[in-house]
Parts: structure tokens; sequence; C-alpha cells
């Protein structure tokens, strides 16, 4: 039989798991291309941490990126670097389900933004690879 304190640290136990697993399920591999064809915006995530960012025509090549994932929305941060000097643009990141996600870069300050502003962010979609070979 048992104890209540042992009962207690059993259900304790049981939803740090379930609230780690909840964690985990909302995380995504971005490696790949994201796009919203509509707004003619794609991300392409690629496997060293770098990034292309492009809208329309025009692209802007950043050279790393990182998630905090302990934060929510997640925390993104996009380091562009030219020479010596080095900037970094903040963002958000939201998955929405595994091959949709919202995102949004801000100007750059010292203090990290918390939430989505009301029109500036993105709804993404993975771009699923070519089966043309």
């Amino acid at each position: 039989m048992m104890t209540r304190p042992t009962f207690s640290i059993l259900i304790m136990l049981l939803m740090a798991s379930l609230a780690a697993q909840a964690q985990d399920a909302n995380k995504v591999n971005l490696i790949g291309t994201w796009e919203n064809q509509e707004q003619k915006v794609t991300y392409e995530f690629k496997p060293d941490s770098s990034v292309i960012f492009s809208v329309g025509s025009q692209s802007a090549f950043i050279n790393s990126f990182t998630v905090d994932y302990t934060k929510f929305p997640f925390w993104v941060d996009f380091v562009m670097k030219h020479g010596p000097r080095q900037m970094i643009l903040p963002g958000l990141l939201k998955v929405l389900d595994e091959d949709t996600i919202q995102i949004e870069q801000f100007h750059s300050s010292p203090n990290h933004p918390v939430s989505f502003s009301e029109k500036g962010f993105h709804i993404l979609n993975r771009k699923k690879p070519s089966k043309h070979k």
C-alpha cells in the first residue's frame, strides 16, 4: 500500500514528465524552407544555423540563429555579421503544427519582445521537397 507522501511524489513526477513532453511536442525541426506564398516571404533554415530570409525578390543572409525553447512563445535570435560588426535581431516563434509556424523578427532592442505584434508576424508553411528526380 502506498503512503500519502509517496503517492504525492509519484503524482509530481508524472506531472513534470507530462509537462516536459508537452514542451518537446511544441519543438519543430526548422531545417528546410518555410514560406508564405501570398506574402512572398521565405525563410530557408540551413543545417549550419544560417538562414536566408527573402521578401519578394529581396534576400538577406543571416549568419546564425538560436532558439530558446524555455520561453513561450519561443525566442529566436538572428545574428547578422558584416566584417567585425554584429547585429542581433530578436524574434518570436510559435509552432502551430509540424509544418506550420508563426514567426516575427523585430528591430534590435535591449529588451527581447515577449509577444507578437498585431500585423508584423508571418504564418509560414514548410515547403515539401519536390518528388521529381
